[in-house]
């Protein structure tokens, strides 16, 4: 359907259909027009004029939706009824909003005489029309929209319109590739013959008049930028500008010079009272760009300084506009023209070691010129200070004007100490001219164009005249989350909702050797741009940012830079979609995927940074099977350049005396020994720190020995010395490797180092020694050191070593727990699901996949309820034997109902040889044959995992057999005699009806799991077995670490039947389809 009319007024000229009988006939006979097509871009007028050359020669297009790339566009013209010449313009790697005009002339000059405002681009070939030239355009590459006949000359045509113009009628087009002759309204030809400009033409050509876009005058000068200086060879000199906006921009009063002097009292800005203001000699210049000149929107200009010829010699290229005529006679390149008689005399260059380029606006009549650019480099001898300058220039009064405040000339930035190498040049990398003051200064809009961080905005490279230094390197679009998991676990942001838009993410990586500010930058997908990086904007060298789609991203995402869509999502799409991030003039990075996007996950490099293509995130080397790592690598580590995710929490300076300052809980107050340092590891993965080093301002204090990790989320203290006692919030607990800490109660400086940098550093004062701590307040996050007694919670106590001020635990410490009271006394742990430390255990059974701990008889609980055994799942070999004594850290969980820890904990022998806990005996009365009084609360569960001894057994039922496991488990009795299904229904039965106890004492015994030798046991057999207690496929079975079999004897073949005999055979089952 046609597109409603734009909101905004739109800028009409004058009447114009009705002055022109023949543009009235062509409307009266127009014919209905074909529905529109899908497009964004549509061709609306075309003028061939009446000056010179039959300029303006122009095509007028409307932007009818925003688009964040006009490159998928161009132009073509067909001339002379030759068929398509193909796309002969491509607009340049812009935006373009929706509502705007866009304007493709031959040439600048006549058209800016003709319309008043110069073109948005030029192209000599694409627009070159002579009012009988069918144009088309483009859209990667197909034709989208045609005005005219390719293959028909239009002379004699209704669609002629020389000397005269075309206008495409209110809501009609694009047209695709089939002129619709009743969408166009016509001048009819030489309708503009002997007319001189637009605004007094009887028939003046329909001006920004299609509805749907309106027209925007050119951008003030203003926004220009110098875009890059190339200071050596001499005969390359060359002088870049970009115009940044999305529109032409008028260059006839504006100016370029490095003609300061201020040991000689010359300034650009006195160009107003016609002295001194430089130029003419010593290779200094002051130089005007060409009446009727112009920059398209989002061009590149070049000024040669040493003339076209050189220009063209070194770079193989013509240059926009020469400095000064330096051929024997005029050539096709434009002059500058002299800001004053004299003031390019022919001459013109750049000082390598140190000069000051400066672009300005005056216009002709004020007292104050306004600044556009400004750059220096090398010594600040040119560099100018206009702060207070107070001046009267040719405004026809005698009253002087005052420059507001420059920035002072000592705190001026350059683009480096010196000039660039031989065959580079000085070169834009930030289009928003970074920390740069835009208010209060002498710029044309009120910037302060003396206050940018050129050192940050400007890098060194290869020349690029005419068009944009590379995108800076090392981004790398290195995970991409487009469909997040349906479940909670889909919650990637970690605000506690899944949200199928909000937890979508882009992470980016700065794998470059500088951080780099993206302000301004975009980020799109193949829709159009989804997010604008707000201001201040910085990634970090070796450190990502990550775009969430929305909501209130909330964690520490390895302490990336983290942002929301500014366009309120990504809108990336699960069936594969383009990413693209843009740098206001090229794309710097893009990536793409498929239908592979849409798994429940991210899509994932891998590995990080230099994988050669996205794999799912589940699968990804170090995943460990998560689905998403956002601001991480895939194993949840921090990217190298990441700000430390350290943070020395806690200082103890000045134990008190008495035994309020025994902080490290060994019963002595020791001003030594009894100093301390807390460090919190505040990123969410384990970190290994063996190797690092503890300093004071004196030097290295301690060493961290091998296996020091501290767990993400939780801490390690250093203490002076002694046997630390306590619990200390199940942080990592050292002491000194050098003896003491030697922390000085006037200050001192604490640094944790990694061996090859300082990873954190704190330095306190004489608050220090007040017999207490200094902490963070609050913990991890406070911006500073209070005293401990004062600090939020602390109660008034004096220190907090491994805990928070209150005394609790950090989050990602481990709960200290014996067995017992992680098994409890349910059929699920109390624990399942937390990260648990369990000290000091016997392991009791060694299996191919992990181990059985227990509980040494001297701190088993008397509690029958509760086990004090365990499983610990490995995943391969264990590295502990039968008698170790371990340590073990990690998850609980319920798996498949079997309490255990999972693979990855971190296990720790203390100790070997060591004597097993007391088995449990297995007999007639344990476990109970009787249901209604069983041995324990729950029977089995309340030994699950222990040592059980079985001294007599009694198989029930020979071997299982399972497609993968032929000869399997047997089920057995602990009591001498064998079990048989009885007479009832079963266990808890049915009233008045005879009740079956079920066997509750049958229970399994699995002979090869722990890596026997498998065995094939008949029923009736009688063993003897030592082993663990295990659980699987909803079964209790003891594992056996030993066992014995007394094989029963196999059942034989009767004698043959005599004669009037029969057989009977019996077969006891637990259920007929057993």
């Amino acid at each position: 359907m046609p597109h409603e009319p734009s909101s905004h007024s739109r800028i009409r000229t004058i009447p114009f259909i009705l002055k022109s009988p023949l543009a009235l006939l062509a409307m009266l006979a127009a014919t209905a027009s074909p529905p529109l097509l899908a497009q964004d871009v549509v061709i609306t007028g075309l003028i061939d004029g009446p000056l010179f050359g039959g300029t303006p020669k122009a095509i007028e297009v409307c932007v009818l939706n925003d688009v964040p790339n006009m490159s998928i566009y161009g132009l073509g013209s067909a001339n002379n009824g030759g068929g398509s010449d193909g796309e002969e313009f491509t607009f340049p790697a812009v935006a373009a909003s929706a509502g705007t005009f866009l304007y493709v002339a031959t040439e600048s000059a006549e058209f800016t005489n003709w319309f008043g405002f110069a073109p948005s681009y030029t192209s000599g070939s694409a627009a070159s029309i002579n009012g009988d030239d069918a144009v088309e355009l483009f859209t990667n590459g197909s034709v989208t929209d045609v005005f005219g006949d390719i293959n028909t000359d239009g002379t004699g045509q209704p669609w002629e319109y020389q000397d005269g113009w075309a206008y495409r009628n209110d809501g009609t087009g694009p047209d695709g590739s089939t002129f619709a002759l009743g969408n166009w309204s016509f001048s009819g030809p030489n309708a503009l013959d002997g007319e001189t400009s637009n605004a007094g033409a009887a028939t003046p050509f329909p001006l920004g008049a299609y509805d749907g876009c309106e027209l925007v005058l050119p951008e003030p000068a203003g926004d220009l930028l110098l875009s890059e200086i190339l200071v050596t060879p001499t005969a390359g000199e060359f002088i870049e500008i970009h115009n940044p906006t999305g529109a032409a921009i008028d260059l006839s009063d504006v100016y370029l010079t490095d003609a300061t002097f201020a040991g000689g009292g010359t300034y650009y800005y006195n160009i107003v009272t016609g002295a001194d203001a430089g130029g003419g000699g010593f290779g200094d210049f002051h130089a005007r760009f060409p009446d009727g000149a112009s920059i398209g929107a989002g061009e590149f200009q070049t000024i040669a300084l040493a003339g076209s010829d050189d220009f063209f010699l070194e770079y193989g290229i013509d240059p926009t506009y020469e400095l000064y005529e330096d051929g024997l006679g005029p050539d096709a390149i434009p002059d500058m023209r002299e800001a004053f008689a004299g003031s390019i005399n022919g001459q013109g260059g750049l000082t390598n070691g140190g000069e000051v380029v400066v672009l300005y606006y005056w216009d002709g009549a004020s007292d104050l010129v306004q600044d556009i650019d400004y750059a220096v480099w090398g010594d600040k001898d040119e560099a100018v200070d206009k702060t207070g300058v107070m001046i009267d220039g040719p405004d026809g009064d005698a009253t002087t004007s005052s420059y507001l405040a420059d920035t002072a000339i000592v705190s001026q930035d350059v683009i480096d100490v010196g000039g660039h190498a031989f065959g580079e040049s000085f070169q834009r990398i930030d289009y928003n001219e970074g920390a740069e003051s835009q208010a209060g200064g002498n710029g044309v809009k009120g910037s302060d164009e003396t206050s940018e961080d050129l050192s940050n905005t400007w890098d060194s490279g290869s020349p690029t005249p005419g068009a944009a230094a590379p995108p800076p390197g090392g981004l790398v679009i290195n995970e991409i989350h487009a469909d997040p998991d349906g479940s909670i676990a889909g919650d990637a942001n970690g605000d506690g909702v899944r949200n199928s838009t909000e937890d979508e993410f882009v992470e980016i990586v700065n794998s470059g050797d500088a951080d780099l500010d993206v302000s301004g930058w975009t980020l799109a997908d193949g829709f159009g741009v989804r997010h604008t990086f707000p201001a201040g904007s910085v990634i970090e060298q070796g450190c990502s940012i990550v775009v969430f789609g929305g909501g209130a991203p909330t964690g520490a995402f390895g302490n990336s830079l983290v942002q929301t869509a500014s366009g309120g999502s990504l809108g990336l799409n699960n069936s594969g979609d383009s990413v693209t991030l843009n740098n206001g003039v090229a794309d710097v990075v893009s990536a793409s995927y498929g239908g592979e996007g849409g798994d429940n996950q991210s899509l994932t490099l891998d590995p990080d940074i230099t994988g050669g293509a996205f794999v799912k995130h589940s699968t990804a080397t170090g995943s460990g099977g998560a689905l998403y790592s956002p601001g991480t690598k895939i194993d949840g580590s921090n990217f190298d350049g990441c700000p430390s995710a350290w943070v020395i929490n806690e200082i103890h300076a000045d134990p008190a005396s008495g035994t309020d300052g025994d902080a490290n809980g060994d019963g002595v107050r020791n001003a030594t020994q009894d100093e301390f340092v807390e460090i919190v590891n505040g990123s969410d993965s384990d970190m290994d720190i063996s190797g690092w080093t503890l300093a004071d301002g004196f030097g290295i204090r301690h060493v961290f020995p091998a296996g020091s990790v501290v767990l993400g989320g939780c801490s390690v203290v250093v203490f002076g010395g002694d046997t630390p006692t306590g619990a200390f919030g199940n942080s990592l607990v050292q002491t000194a490797s050098s003896g003491s800490l030697g922390l000085n109660n006037g200050g001192d400086t604490v640094t944790l180092n990694d061996g090859g940098s300082d990873v954190v550093s704190t330095t306190y004062g004489g608050e220090g020694g007040d017999n207490q701590s200094l902490t963070l307040d609050p913990d991890v996050t406070g911006a500073s050191y209070v005293k401990h007694t004062v600090a939020t919670g602390s109660g008034g106590t004096r220190f907090s070593p491994g805990t928070r001020i209150d005394g609790s635990q950090f989050s990602g410490c481990p709960i200290a727990a014996e067995i017992y009271e992680i098994q409890g006394d349910g059929l699920a742990s109390p624990l399942a699901g937390s990260l648990v430390l369990t000290e000091d255990n016997i392991v009791t059974a060694v299996g191919p996949e992990g181990f059985f701990m227990q509980t040494p008889d001297g701190r088993a609980d008397v509690d029958v309820n509760t086990s004090n055994g365990i499983y610990v799942f490995t995943g391969g070999a264990p590295t502990v034997a039968v008698g170790d004594q371990v340590d073990v850290l990690g998850d609980v969980t319920e798996f498949f109902d079997f309490t255990e820890f999972e693979a990855g904990s971190m296990v720790n022998v203390d100790s070997s040889g060591n004597p097993l806990p007391a088995a449990v005996t297995f007999d007639a009365t344990t476990p109970s044959p009787d249901p209604t009084a069983p041995s324990c609360a729950i029977e089995y569960e309340c030994y699950e995992g222990m040592l059980v001894n079985i001294p007599a057994g009694v198989v029930t039922a020979p071997n299982q057999g399972f497609g993968s496991d032929p000869i399997a488990e047997v089920y057995v009795t602990a009591g001498a005699a064998r079990t048989y299904r009885e007479p009832g229904i079963e266990f808890p039965g049915l009233v008045g009806l005879p009740v079956w106890d079920g066997n509750p004492e049958v229970f399994e015994l699995d002979p090869d799991k722990l890596g026997l030798p498998n065995e094939i046991i008949t029923a009736g057999s009688t063993f003897s077995a030592t082993g663990a207690l295990g659980y699987e496929f909803g079964g209790y079975e003891l594992w056996a670490t030993s066992l014995v079999v007394n094989p029963a004897p196999l059942p034989v073949p009767v004698r043959a039947r005599e004669v009037a005999e029969m057989t009977v055979g019996a077969l006891n089952l637990f259920r007929l389809f057993d």
